[in-house]
């Protein structure tokens, strides 16, 4: 009887790394979002093949999208539609952009199209995943990492002014504990076989 070590993953979604797409952080920092004007975002994806998209700022608050899908057929079809922008005031100053998704109206900072798809919308309306959450943790990675940060943990404990904090950490510190007392029982149980 092995120790369990991470999730299994039966059917997996497609993840995000596998999709184009276009990051509201890189646009507000390599073009100016208030004026008007056009840029071009390529990517190549396998066997060398060159997606390009032609991205079109419209203030107030609008991106035109403007690419060509090209089927499994062979047929081809132009995409031309408007992403609306929204803005929030950051505490410290300045503002920050998103993407509203034209299908669910959510805000999101990146915006995706999967392969076979036809509109960039948001991770959670084309069902993706990130890469991470599929490949599983081994608990046993984590009883160590964790025991690594034991140590810093008690100093955190014995400086922490709010009880509210000390109860936090001291849970997290249990935790580690009675993941710690599992897996000598199991590697004592594994030894004497």
């Amino acid at each position: 009887m092995g120790m369990p070590v991470g999730k299994g993953v039966w059917y997996p979604k497609t993840r995000t790394s596998e999709c184009l797409q276009i990051d509201m952080a890189y646009l507000n920092k390599h073009f100016d979002l208030e004026k008007e004007h056009s840029a071009t975002m390529s990517w190549t994806g396998s066997f060398g093949k060159r997606d390009r998209v032609c991205i079109r700022i419209e203030p107030p608050g609008f991106i035109r999208l403007i690419y060509t899908i090209t089927k499994k057929s062979g047929e081809k079809i132009d995409m031309n539609y408007r992403v609306y922008m929204d803005m929030t005031e950051c505490n410290l100053g300045g503002i920050r952009y998103w993407f509203v998704c034209p299908i669910c109206q959510r805000r999101c900072r990146v915006i995706y199209l999967p392969p076979g798809g036809h509109r960039f919308t948001c991770r959670i309306c084309n069902n993706l995943t990130y890469a991470s959450t599929q490949e599983g943790y081994p608990r046993w990675k984590a009883i160590q990492e964790a025991t690594f940060m034991l140590p810093k943990w008690e100093r955190q404990y014995f400086r922490a002014r709010s009880d509210k904090k000390r109860q936090r950490l001291l849970k997290k510190m249990r935790r580690v504990e009675s993941g710690l007392k599992a897996f000598i029982a199991w590697s004592k149980r594994v030894l004497r076989e």
